[in-house]
């Protein structure tokens, strides 16, 4: 008889970036592993995210709850509606409209701790102690960020005694994206975090390094943190060729960047290496086409500036299915990582290796990322700022195009360890642990 998990899961579909896909993944597979998730979620029409279709039915087997939430964007059209009864008195005082909104806005930002999610709390906690009384679960598990889920799975898992898998798609405290102002809030962060993660059964995170750190922190739960990497689906990438040589496009070499560039991963080493390279082969800005599918507007200064080159496609976000094509049939793929972020791992990144297409990594070297591409047999990992180094290697990388030889040498054995649907069955022996119907395993491989 299969048991029952409760899933506290902010992002969820139809929400479409890349935090949603590995709850996706555990719910599409818990079942053959013998868990039924029961998830409580955000209401879809409260998203202000991209949204992506595709992933809903993959989760359409899973009993699902939804409660709204309050978000920045509920927060400016209520703005917008003050705006309306104070014009005339705001006028006088020779404020407008977006005053008010980003005013507003800010204060919602101040006040609302940890993050905006925490507007869902309420409504996750009491949505989720009456799944408790009716699904009767056995594990609570709850992923963040944002980090308020942590504090709504806590608090359920306490008020019912069922034990709290936490899984931390990026560290709390230790973010270095989370930028925390003052020093009473931060104490209160941390505060949270403890209280969080303390009281949780398990913990999981998705790089080793972050595993690791938190082990010094809690150290009377090291046997208890686990690292569960994000990984690919090997059913979305089934009906494609893996081939290093691009579908469509032969008469070109074909680079895809695929994913929105934040404001810390600034395309401008790349772009400027690509202007390198093309100077010094004249007969190259005619063959190469260098794709960016997704959000880039971060960065539209950078890219007007590199204009001239007549090689950079702009591409909007498409759905996962999607970028997945783009991806298999592309000759080359980019990948770029800000310095810093050498805890970090994306998820996108094994969907690159299992694309079998060869990747040029723009990234920190002694960082998590640079050691799985060079486990996986990828050639061209080079440090962030290394303009030389961009330059040659799409050098290298266009010299094997023409010559056919542009083919990934990725060690498919070593990337199949990434698999969801093993991932998945890790997930279900720490629950299977926690829930005392056997031993915990002592460290997920």
């Amino acid at each position: 008889m299969k048991r029952k998990v409760l899933m506290f899961a902010y992002d969820y579909p139809p929400r479409g970036w890349s935090g949603v896909q590995r709850t996706v993944k555990f719910v599409r597979y818990m079942p053959e592993y013998g868990w039924d998730p029961i998830v409580v979620t955000t209401s879809d029409w409260y998203s202000h995210v991209p949204l992506d279709y595709s992933f809903c039915d993959e989760v359409a087997h899973a009993v699902t709850i939804r409660t709204p939430a309050f978000t920045r964007e509920h927060w400016s059209r209520l703005g917008r509606i003050l705006w309306r009864g104070l014009k005339p008195v705001l006028a006088r005082v020779g404020k407008d409209e977006e005053w008010l909104v980003q005013g507003s806005r800010w204060r919602l930002e101040t006040l609302l701790f940890p993050d905006e999610g925490v507007t869902w709390l309420p409504y996750a906690v009491r949505q989720g102690l009456g799944a408790v009384r009716t699904y009767k679960p056995a594990v609570i598990y709850a992923t963040a960020p944002p980090y308020s889920t942590l504090i709504s799975g806590w608090l359920v898992a306490k008020m019912s005694g069922l034990p709290l898998v936490v899984d931390l798609r990026d560290l709390w405290v230790d973010n270095p994206n989370r930028l925390i102002d003052g020093r009473i809030k931060k104490k209160i962060d941390r505060f949270l975090e403890h209280l969080s993660l303390a009281g949780a059964a398990a913990i999981i995170t998705t790089t080793r390094t972050g595993a690791d750190l938190l082990r010094t922190k809690y150290r009377k739960k090291s046997e208890r943190i686990y690292t569960i990497y994000n990984g690919y689906d090997e059913k979305d990438f089934a009906s494609h060729v893996r081939s290093g040589q691009s579908k469509g496009r032969r008469e070109k070499l074909t680079i895809s960047h695929v994913g929105s560039l934040y404001a810390d991963r600034s395309p401008a080493p790349f772009l400027k290496g690509l202007a390198a390279f093309l100077q010094r082969k004249s007969t190259g800005q005619t063959a190469v086409t260098v794709r960016f599918v997704g959000k880039v507007s971060s960065f539209s200064e950078t890219f007007k500036e590199y204009e001239h080159l007549g090689v950079v496609e702009i591409e909007e976000p498409v759905e996962h299915p999607g970028a997945v094509e783009i991806m298999t049939s592309s000759a080359g793929l980019l990948l770029i990582m800000p310095d810093g972020s050498q805890r970090v791992v994306y998820a996108k990144v094994f969907e690159y290796l299992a694309s079998g297409c060869p990747i040029l990594g723009i990234l920190p070297l002694d960082g998590e990322v640079a050691e799985l591409l060079r486990q996986a047999g990828n050639e061209w990992v080079v440090d962030v700022g290394d303009v030389d180094g961009i330059s040659r290697c799409l050098n290298e990388m266009y010299e094997r195009w023409c010559a056919g030889q542009l083919v990934g040498k990725t060690n498919q054995e070593y990337v199949r360890k990434f698999e969801r649907k093993s991932l998945t069955a890790q997930l279900c022996e720490i629950f299977a642990a926690v829930a005392g119907a056997r031993p915990c395993p002592s460290q997920v491989p």
